[in-house]
């Protein structure tokens, strides 16, 4: 990323052709991080060390963690991420940190990468008198109504993948965001309406 950063700076007065080659660049950068975190994720999954010990862990803090872990890869799509209502109070939840933190952020990626570009994906969190909604909604192709569980699951994202069309490519974001979330402690759905589509992820509070 420092040698984009570099090369940004070097061509910032130069020609239009260099700056989309750079572009291009920076969106085949992003995508092969995304494969390299989504590899090592289903290789502690299928080694059995995916799972953390739960602890309460600030949320506002973990949402800041996701969304500057996020600018970057929306930057690159020409996306915005936009924070909006929150809890009103420091609110703890009771999960594994790091890969409670890792799912929103594959929910958050899942969603910059389908969003139409100059659009705004949007991370929010609603208390519930025992647990906590992180919601992460964007404008992007609706999820097909079969897709809204199978999507997190190895089994719907191949059917999808060999049906082709809709929402997904290549990608295993959303099987990943469920791994990380079942090892975290929490848990993930999906819904989707000719406005848009919205991500959960839902966490026991302290």
């Amino acid at each position: 990323d420092s040698n984009v950063s570099f090369l940004e700076a070097e061509l910032e007065l130069r020609s239009a052709p260099a700056r989309e080659s750079l572009d291009d660049l920076k969106l085949s950068c992003d995508g092969l991080a995304r494969i390299v975190d989504s590899v090592e994720v289903l290789g502690r999954f299928l080694q059995g060390r995916a799972t953390e010990e739960r602890r309460p862990a600030p949320l506002p803090v973990l949402l800041g963690e996701a969304v500057e872990a996020s600018r970057a890869h929306a930057r690159s799509h020409g996306v915005e991420i936009g924070v909006g209502e929150c809890t009103s109070r420091a609110v703890d939840v009771i999960v594994g940190r790091e890969m409670f933190t890792r799912a929103m952020r594959a929910l958050l990626q899942n969603s910059i990468q389908h969003a139409p570009q100059g659009s705004q994906v949007t991370l929010e969190a609603r208390e519930q008198p025992e647990q906590v909604v992180v919601i992460v909604s964007d404008t992007g192709t609706p999820l097909e109504p079969d897709m809204l569980e199978g999507a997190f699951k190895a089994a719907g994202q191949l059917r999808a993948k060999r049906r082709g069309g809709g929402r997904y490519s290549a990608g295993l974001g959303l099987f990943c965001a469920r791994i990380c979330a079942d090892a975290a402690g929490a848990q993930v759905r999906a819904g989707s309406s000719n406005a848009g589509n919205w991500f959960e992820l839902v966490a026991p509070r302290a």
